[in-house]
């Protein structure tokens, strides 16, 4: 049987590990704001045109993707279970005026907080790659979507070269710890095709200005049959 963990090393650990997220949430935001200017603002923006009616972004992060969604979004469910992330999301979305209307909820992509068939459309971007179970998580997305409704997915994805997924398999461990999780050699639409979801359309593209682990992404259509 394994000894317990004295409590003061449970609150050394809990307290070390919400330092070490507030610390990548500054980075990611330092990052993301060069890749946003150098095209991936253009890139969020051609994924979530297509979204419509009852939207519910899973690892909706600090908001990258808000300015984008059009009139043809009734509601915007913004749903992020890091603490620091959220934060940033309330941040980004409090006060705002323009359509949509948007809830920023707790939850987490393995237990999504939408009743079963009540969302139209589902958004994830770079979530997979972080998710402890991205099959869980694709069950939710099937159960929350209507017959017919959509997953768009923006990933970080294995490289299409020996050379750069042998690069990616090397720096893959000490990637994933520093960057909270990422599994920045994983084969995204793999995932996405065993899942009960139906893939529609799967577009490659270099991500602007990101990181060279997670610069190969592929932006991902699918569907609830």
């Amino acid at each position: 049987m394994r000894a317990a963990v004295p409590a003061p090393i449970r609150a050394g650990l809990a307290a070390a590990d919400r330092l070490h997220e507030r610390l990548f949430v500054a980075g990611y935001t330092r990052v993301q704001e060069r890749s946003e200017a150098a095209g991936m603002r253009g890139i969020r923006r051609a994924l979530v045109a297509d979204a419509h009616g009852r939207v519910l972004e899973v690892g909706a992060g600090t908001g990258l993707n808000v300015e984008h969604y059009g009139a043809g979004v009734d509601e915007l469910l913004l749903v992020e279970p890091a603490p620091a992330m959220r934060e940033a999301l309330v941040a980004a979305t409090d006060g705002r005026s323009s359509a949509p209307a948007v809830r920023v909820l707790d939850g987490t992509g393995e237990a999504l907080p939408a009743a079963d068939g009540s969302v139209d459309t589902v958004v994830g971007t770079f979530v997979l790659c972080s998710v402890d179970d991205p099959a869980a998580v694709l069950h939710e997305v099937a159960r929350v979507l209507r017959p017919g409704g959509r997953y768009l997915g923006l990933e970080h994805v294995r490289a299409d070269t020996r050379l750069g997924a042998g690069a990616q398999d090397a720096v893959a461990p000490a990637w994933r710890f520093a960057v909270r999780g990422c599994r920045c050699n994983q084969d995204a639409v793999a995932v996405v095709g065993a899942s009960p979801l139906e893939v529609e359309a799967v577009d490659r593209f270099a991500g602007p200005r990101q990181p060279w682990p997670v610069r190969p992404g592929v932006r991902i259509a699918a569907r609830r049959p």
